[in-house]
Formats: structure tokens, sequence, C-alpha cells
């Protein structure tokens, strides 16, 4: 991995595993910025090892994208931001912005069928929800 690098780990909802891929932008000093989810959702400059939390860490390549000094600054204009939406403005959103220039992310529709199951048997394991009459 180097500066201005798209990385990314692959995270748990609740039990369930490989649910979501967690989006950031190398910051070429063993720090990473990128949506970190604390009481509420900001983009801030972590270290790696927070980042990754123990899990393997990934590269996303593309044929055409930004210059890391570049992808580095839009990373960085963006510090502190607080308007995180999963299907809107997501961590994948984010670094694909800084990296390329481009506000996408296929998540919302690649993961979104796994949340509604994970989000489901969650709300079946509570005691008294009504899904557990099903």
């Amino acid at each position: 991995m180097a500066k201005g690098d798209q990385i990314y780990t692959i995270r748990d909802v609740w039990k369930t595993s490989n649910v979501y891929e967690h989006h950031g932008i190398d910051c070429g000093d063993d720090t990473v910025i990128h949506y970190q989810k604390l009481s509420e959702p900001e983009i801030a400059r972590t270290s790696m090892t927070t980042f990754t939390a123990g899990r393997q860490l990934y590269t996303k390549y593309y044929k055409v994208c930004l210059l890391p000094d570049v992808v580095i600054q839009r990373a960085e204009s963006r510090l502190g931001e607080k308007d995180y939406n999963f299907f809107l403005n997501n961590c994948e959103h984010f670094a694909n912005w800084c990296k390329t220039g481009k506000h996408f992310s296929w998540q919302p529709m690649k993961h979104s069928h796994k949340l509604f199951w994970v989000f489901f048997d969650h709300l079946r394991s509570l005691k008294d929800f009504p899904v557990n009459k099903l």
C-alpha cells in the first residue's frame, strides 16, 4: 500500500461475517482518512491499526485515478464531515470520490440483501419482538 491508495477491510455486522467493505484513504504515514463510526459517523484520520481492527487489508485499483497528493488533499478537505448515509454518502462513496473524483458506491446494491437478513435475524433474537411469532 502507498500514499493515496484506496484501501478497505471486510467488516462484520452483529454476528454475521463478511457483510460489507469499509473503505478509506491511505495517507502514507500509517494513518487512514475514513468514516469512523463512533457515536455519530465522522470522517477522521486514524491509525492504520484502528482502521483495520485486526482484519486483512486490501487495495482497490483503478485504471485511471487522481495523483496521490490530490487524493490526500481531497480526503483532508472533508475531515470532520458528519453526513454519513449508507445509500447516498458512505465510506466507499467518500474513498471513490477522493481517488477518482466520482462519488459512487456499489455496496448499497451489492450488500443490502445481506444487511436486511442480518437485521431481520437480529430482530428475531429480541425477546418480545413480534417477528418471533411468524
